[in-house]
């Protein structure tokens, strides 16, 4: 069960201040921005106040800004005098959704029910940090859990009142460990200076966008608009790329071998003219990005240049919550993970360092100091195995002919090697490259295969003769294999060489695309973004900063204690873990209205505030976890369905928590009443209820010894374990009995102004 139980104390309440406490505590105008109101008060008054506060019960009962109230009435109105009521209270306390406790003594009496003498003075502290039984029973009444169940019971008594008795035992914290935990967590949630030497990390950046000049995948390529300078630049340059594509078409069959381009033109003079539109429009896309250029933003003068380069922007409207958001989302997930405040301070910075706009100047250089576009040759492999036999068989079949086929064969070795000799140099006048010597060993290479195919040719005919009719139809297939394998090793080497060039050039243009997508992206579009990103970052890293100081002078305001004992080491390091996470939390509740500040730009004067905020929110975090535990979450702690890190308090010696939860009804409990008060108690045991109540982490301590506390005392047999209500917070364990009040001891009526009234209405 959640929920936060708020008490008004009103029993030093001067009468003329009793409107303004009702009015200003219980209008839930809550201090904590974002926390929801109380809907279950504990109001603590003066039993002889209880009918002259009617009209403040009745306005707030009647306006439904509640859903439970247990007023808790403090000493006695009237002398104990035969038929006379002890206590005269409002009528609304009655019929609306309340229910009151009778707290006649503060301090009590320990009483058994069982036995009406066994009665003595209480010893004042029963368990709890106050010195009283009435403040032991309200700190167990802000349980949420205990609330419940005790105004769910009262309801069911005579005239909704009953007076408590309580037995109860707190898991006290160690005083030297719990200042070690709180010096421990201090420091190090401050952290230590840096060095300034090494590498700065920290959370990333949930989806960084352009916030960082990271490319985007997702937005697109931009294309300046029709018929500006740079979008004629960027089509020549394409129409460049066309013209190439057509002069590798034409080169690329066999008659690419015997004749070049049209115009006479070379290929690689039709790359060179590509490559010089690609630097043209290299240049133009740099002059662009020099005279845009602007490292802190852009201005109009900037959107005009960008206008007649065909270029148009959005209108400036820099995204500052979603920068906001993701800069929270840094500095929650750094809390979170456990980094220090200052080595979250040193990461905003650096984030801010990559996040400030850099200016388009720098991709102008990126763009303009490129390498030339690379100029690959056509290369046909002429000097291979497989094709040096195509000569040397052709001519093999042609010399066993006779004397006509070893001519025709020797005109086509001869042929053959011409051919092989032009398709090289043509090779290297369509590449730019000079025709030398180096052309020579691949015809003499195919001259001498094809002389070795004559003179095996000559020597076969001698044994098989062919006809020298076949002459003419074997001189046409050996030319038909001649085409085709000059054919194939110059049309692959001219795809080769196209391949290779036109991926240069495709790649050339997709990075000149890609570049001017991501200037727009990054440093025009973004521009604003990026620069209110890192302002922000940096004002936050002043403010984590000036948190840390304040941490660690408090961390250092009080000498460093002894370190726990071996023992108990499980157990502080787990209070420390629990601690760690609410001061984090109290952090993220710190910064959250600021995170609402920054997005209208009005962080000024939030440094000098911050030392104090942090201060009071850390003590009474400090108080609370004393007072109320380390199970309980404190008031700005995040709301979370899971369950508190496991912490095994200190519940006395061995079976005393269970002892203490199996109390009989009718056993020794501190009664809430003076010892002259005993008679008024209706001390049947029909009547009377007990409410047992323990933290959930100390749920085994108390099973583990029940079945011994029970076989102690016949009386504790109808205790069972499904009784106790084990609540979520707290630090107090034990029982609140319920003891209901003799008839005719209580009355509940309106003022007399109002009965009178009453009498007057037809």
């Amino acid at each position: 069960m959640t929920g936060r139980i708020l008490v008004l104390w009103m029993l030093d309440v001067p009468d003329g201040d009793v409107g303004g406490v009702f009015e200003t505590q219980l209008a839930w105008e809550s201090s904590r921005a974002g926390q929801a109101a109380e809907r279950e008060v504990i109001v603590v008054v003066n039993a002889d106040r209880l009918l002259t506060y009617h009209e403040h019960f009745s306005y707030v009962l009647a306006s439904r800004r509640l859903d439970k109230l247990i007023c808790v009435a403090v000493g006695r109105q009237h002398a104990l005098t035969p038929g006379a009521p002890v206590l005269e209270g409002s009528a609304t306390l009655l019929n609306g959704p309340a229910v009151t406790l009778w707290v006649s003594d503060p301090i009590g009496v320990d009483l058994r029910l069982d036995s009406i003498e066994a009665v003595r003075k209480a010893e004042g502290e029963v368990g709890a940090p106050q010195q009283s039984t009435l403040g032991a029973l309200i700190d167990c009444l802000q349980v949420p859990e205990v609330f419940h169940r005790v105004y769910d019971t009262i309801e069911e008594f005579p005239q909704k009142i009953a007076n408590p008795g309580l037995r109860v035992i707190a898991g006290r914290l160690d005083p030297d460990a719990l200042r070690h935990v709180r010096q421990e967590s201090l420091a190090g949630l401050a952290g230590e200076p840096s060095a300034g030497d090494g590498p700065v990390a920290g959370p990333e950046v949930d989806e960084p966008g352009v916030l960082f000049g990271a490319p985007q995948d997702d937005a697109g390529p931009v294309s300046p608009r029709e018929g500006s300078p740079l979008a004629r630049s960027a089509g020549r340059a394409v129409a460049g790329r066309a013209e190439l594509l057509a002069a590798f078409d034409r080169l690329s069959g066999l008659s690419g071998v015997l004749a070049g381009n049209r115009r006479g033109e070379r290929l690689h003079e039709v790359a060179d003219r590509c490559a010089a539109l690609m630097v043209d429009y290299r240049e133009d896309l740099g002059t662009v990005f020099w005279q845009a250029d602007r490292p802190a933003g852009i201005d109009q003068r900037v959107r005009d240049v960008l206008s007649q380069q065909g270029i148009d922007l959005p209108a400036p409207a820099p995204d500052r919550t979603g920068s906001l958001r993701k800069l929270q989302q840094v500095v929650e997930s750094g809390l979170d993970n456990g980094y220090s405040l200052r080595a979250l301070s040193e990461w905003l910075r650096e984030l801010a360092s990559r996040a400030v706009p850099q200016g388009s100047a720098r991709y102008a250089e990126r763009v303009t100091n490129s390498p030339p576009l690379a100029r690959y040759p056509i290369s046909p492999q002429l000097l291979t195995w497989p094709l040096l036999v195509v000569p040397l068989l052709g001519t093999f079949l042609l010399a066993g002919t006779g004397t006509l086929g070893l001519v025709v064969g020797v005109a086509l070795g001869l042929g053959w090697a011409a051919a092989i000799g032009w398709t090289l140099v043509r090779a290297a006048r369509e590449s730019g490259l000079p025709v030398t010597a180096a052309v020579l060993p691949a015809p003499v290479a195919h001259s001498a295969a094809a002389a070795v195919g004559l003179v095996a040719g000559v020597a076969a005919s001698a044994v098989v003769a062919v006809p020298e009719p076949a002459v003419a139809p074997l001189a046409v297939a050996v030319v038909l294999l001649f085409a085709g394998a000059l054919r194939s090793r110059w049309a692959g080497a001219v795809h080769a060489c196209r391949a290779m060039t036109l991926a240069a050039v495709d790649g050339e243009l997709r990075r000149l695309r890609d570049t001017l997508g991501e200037v727009v992206a990054n440093e025009w579009s973004a521009a604003d973004r990026r620069e209110f990103f890192a302002e922000s970052a940096i004002a936050f890293a002043a403010l984590l900063d000036r948190i840390a100081d304040t941490l660690a002078a408090e961390a250092g305001s009080e000498p460093v204690g002894p370190r726990p004992a071996r023992d108990s080491w499980d157990r502080v390091d787990a209070l420390g873990r629990v601690v760690r996470g609410d001061l984090a939390d109290g952090l993220r509740h710190t910064l959250q209205p600021l995170w609402l500040r920054a997005r209208t730009g009005s962080l000024d004067h939030a440094g000098e505030e911050l030392p104090d905020q942090i201060r009071q929110l850390f003590d009474g975090y400090w108080e609370h976890l004393y007072r109320r535990g380390p199970h309980e979450r404190p008031a700005f702690a995040r709301v979370s369905t899971g369950p508190r890190p496991s912490l095994q308090g200190t519940w006395g010696a061995p079976g005393e928590l269970a002892d203490v939860l199996t109390t009989p009804p009718a056993g020794w409990l501190a009664q809430c009443c003076a010892r002259r008060d005993v008679a008024l108690l209706d001390m049947r045991s029909e009547g009377v209820r007990a409410v047992r109540f323990s933290p959930l982490a100390a749920r085994h301590n108390a099973t583990a010894d029940w079945a011994e506390a029970i076989a102690r005392d016949i009386h504790r047999e109808s205790v069972s374990v499904g009784d106790v209500v084990w609540t979520d917070g707290g630090q107090h364990a034990g029982v609140v009995r319920l003891v209901p009040l003799r008839s005719n001891i209580v009355r509940f009526s309106w003022p007399s102004r109002l009965a009178d009234d009453e009498e007057d209405l037809p």
